[in-house]
């Protein structure tokens, strides 16, 4: 039996010498994987975009028999620095992301990363803006205080009062009470400080591959 699923996809692998095994993350299942013998009239496949697929289920694999890409009004994808976040963003999905997760908001907040990467004048904020609303689905999102300049990293908490006072922290702080940072070191030191918080607290989580390459928009 056929079924249908809107599902932005995350990330692909050989399967075979004829297929490819697909990770979408769709509203209903949350991470999903799907199999896929590719062909010429296929769509490409783009990170955190939305497909609208057509996919037979069984015990196994579902196998996907035909998805279409539904473009957005604006091709975000045609530029390399904003596909580079989309890339990144994915990694950090798919490892922290159990299969079939399927937290509510999860979906939207992928649907409003991309929206971001199409209206977004400016893309220096948007790696931040990737891990904060992950964090916030995953749970690990800590709370803002008043004129916090330093964060516990072990426990997960921000301090007004530390001997050891750092940009990042307070940078962080201040984008979570909504605030602007104009100061572009004290957000890559935030950036960092955010990705040392997911590796301490989430498993085998590395993004190595991917953060290497967003590096460069961050100077």
């Amino acid at each position: 039996m056929n079924h249908t699923a809107l599902g932005r996809f995350i990330h692909r692998t050989s399967f075979s010498t004829k297929a490819r095994s697909l990770v979408f993350f769709t509203e209903q299942e949350g991470l999903s994987r799907f199999l896929l013998y590719p062909s010429k009239k296929q769509p490409p496949l783009i990170p955190l975009a939305c497909y609208d697929m057509e996919y037979k289920s069984n015990a196994s694999l579902n196998t996907i028999q035909r998805f279409t890409l539904l473009y957005p009004k604006d091709a975000w994808f045609s530029d390399p620095q904003r596909l580079t976040i989309a890339f990144f963003f994915c990694d950090v999905i798919r490892q922290t992301s159990i299969a079939q997760n399927t937290e509510a908001n999860a979906y939207h907040v992928i649907a409003e990363i991309e929206e971001r990467l199409m209206t977004d004048k400016s893309i220096f904020l948007l790696p931040l803006v990737c891990l904060s609303r992950w964090m916030e689905v995953l749970g690990f999102l800590p709370e803002p205080v008043e004129n916090a300049r330093y964060f516990d990293i072990s426990e997960g908490v921000f301090l007004a009062i530390h001997p050891n006072n750092t940009l990042g922290a307070e940078a962080w702080n201040t984008l979570l009470l909504n605030q602007e940072v104009a100061d572009k070191k004290a957000l890559r030191e935030a950036f960092y400080l955010m990705i040392h918080y997911l590796e301490m607290h989430i498993p085998n989580f590395n993004v190595n591959s991917t953060l290497s390459i967003i590096q460069q928009i961050l100077l």
